[in-house]
């Protein structure tokens, strides 16, 4: 990935999780008069998604039809981001980004987008914030990226879209000579590309994944090797099991703590999801206690606060 010089990011699913803005909509068309009874908010949303892999023109839509309720009545059910939810790894990811390359985000939003950014405490980090509604003009069309790549003011080549889309975010931004990340995460990100069109020139799990690759240490490459032994860390970067060796276990500790910042103040939340974009296993409270009892990590009594040693 040598040669960015700017993130576009999408919003939706790669940002903020919008699961509870979702079923709160879906809530309100449950409860609508005269609709088809016998179906939960869950099961609801779980075709909801399915439409969505999919690649559903209107998802919602479709959702309406099954419970009996005309197109026509979509305006009754509004999306409301006041449930939207920031995702853990947002902040310790832009933090990583902003000190590297020029951040930015494209996205098809309804109208506020930058309000909104700001109130999650987002907006210092992007120089450019484009939603669809503020600006008349939406993903996939080329008018909107070729916006954004004028907004950066650097060659098509220097820019890297991030989003969940295949269809939305990678095969436009591929089209105008942009370089693509896919996030696989949300519903859209268990769509399958179609075409080479939307196949993305890497993927990753989490914003700290793709941080990581930016720089350079989450680029493909062999399992890390330490004397005669191999850790046990995939070529992502990720610690796939915990060693019985003491000395490997500590070289697993010292890996997983370089991709926490020195000079910051973390929450424990934010803490848990450095740990989980970087093993597989499933064991986040084990080894935050390893990295506190080896001293690569330090917190206050309370656990409001953790922060990276200086020594």
């Amino acid at each position: 990935m040598k040669g960015i010089r700017w993130v576009y990011l999408d919003a939706g699913w790669t940002l903020v999780d919008e699961t509870k803005s979702h079923l709160d909509r879906l809530g309100k068309a449950l409860a609508f008069a005269g609709r088809k009874r016998g179906l939960s908010t869950r099961s609801v949303f779980d075709a909801y998604k399915a439409a969505l892999h999919l690649f559903s023109r209107d998802a919602f839509v479709e959702v309406l039809g099954m419970l009996g309720i005309p197109a026509a009545e979509r305006p009754r059910f509004p999306f409301d981001h006041s449930f939207e939810v920031l995702f853990p790894d947002a902040v310790p990811a832009l933090e990583r980004l902003a000190a590297r390359v020029k951040l930015g985000v494209l996205a098809n939003q309804s109208p506020g987008l930058a309000e909104r950014l700001k109130s999650y405490g987002l907006d210092r980090y992007f120089a450019v914030i484009l939603g669809s509604a503020d600006v008349g003009m939406k993903k996939p069309e080329d008018r909107f990226f070729a916006l954004a790549r004028e907004k950066a003011g650097c060659a098509p080549h220097e820019i890297l879209m991030v989003g969940d889309r295949g269809d939305y975010d990678i095969a436009p931004a591929k089209a105008a000579g942009w370089r693509t990340a896919r996030l696989l995460r949300g519903p859209h990100g268990k769509q399958a590309p179609r075409s080479e069109g939307e196949r993305a020139d890497f993927e990753v799990k989490s914003l700290l994944e793709l941080a990581a690759v930016l720089e350079g240490a989450g680029a493909p490459g062999p399992e890390v090797r330490r004397g005669k032994g191999v850790l046990p860390i995939n070529e992502r970067g990720e610690v796939t099991a915990w060693p019985t060796k003491v000395g490997e276990k500590k070289a697993v500790l010292v890996h997983l703590a370089s991709f926490f910042e020195g000079g910051r103040d973390y929450t424990e939340r934010q803490v848990n999801a450095v740990i989980a974009a970087r093993h597989t296993f499933g064991d986040i409270c084990m080894l935050r206690r390893e990295l506190i009892s080896r001293r690569l990590l330090a917190r206050e009594d309370d656990g409001r606060r953790y922060w990276k040693p200086e020594s």
